[in-house]
C-alpha cells in the first residue's frame, strides 16, 4: 500500500509534535499537586507532558492504520482535532510552567503575603482543569472521525 504524501505530512506533523513535546519534557521542573477527597496526588509536569507526546504518537499510528486498511479520515476533522489539541496542550504547557518559576526571593513570608500569593496559583489550577476538560472532549473528534472512517465505504 503506498502512503500518499497527504496522509505522510499528517502523520509527519503528529510525529514532529510528539518529538517536540518529548523533548520538551526535559525542560520542565515542578509538579502538578491536586487534592481529591482524602487523596492528595502529585503528578510531575514531565510526565504529563510525556503522556501528550504518546497521545500524538497514537494519533500517527491510528492515521497510518486506518490508511493502510484503505479507510478515509475526514480531513476537515483531522485539522479541527490536531489544531484544538495543539491549543490545549500549548496552553497547558505555558500553565504548567509559569507557576513554578516565579521568583519569590527576598520577599515577605507572613501569613498575608502567602495567601496573597497562593491565589493566582489556585486561580492557574483551575484554568488548568478547564483546560484539561476542553482536551478530554477534543479527543471525542478524532474518536468520531475513526468511526466515520468505518462506517463510510472504502475510499477508491
Amino acid at each position: 500500500m503506498k502512503i500518499t504524501s497527504k496522509m505522510l505530512k499528517i502523520i509527519f506533523i503528529h510525529s514532529i509534535t510528539a518529538g517536540i513535546l518529548f523533548a520538551l519534557s526535559f525542560f520542565v521542573s515542578g509538579s502538578l499537586d491536586i487534592a481529591v477527597y482524602d487523596t492528595y496526588f502529585v503528578i510531575s509536569y514531565a510526565y504529563l507532558i510525556i503522556i501528550m507526546a504518546v497521545l500524538f504518537v497514537i494519533f500517527a499510528l491510528t492515521t497510518w492504520i486506518t490508511h493502510q486498511i484503505e479507510r478515509k479520515l475526514s480531513p476537515i476533522l483531522n485539522g479541527l482535532h490536531y489544531a484544538l489539541t495543539c491549543l490545549c496542550v500549548a496552553t497547558l504547557v505555558i500553565f504548567l510552567y509559569y507557576p513554578t518559576h516565579q521568583s519569590r526571593a527576598f520577599q515577605d513570608y507572613s501569613v498575608l503575603h502567602d495567601v496573597e500569593y497562593h491565589q493566582p496559583i489556585t486561580n492557574s489550577y483551575e484554568w488548568i482543569t478547564k483546560v484539561i476538560v476542553i482536551l478530554i472532549i477534543t479527543q471525542f473528534l478524532f474518536l468520531i472521525n475513526v468511526y466515520r472512517a468505518f462506517v463510510i465505504e472504502k475510499k477508491n
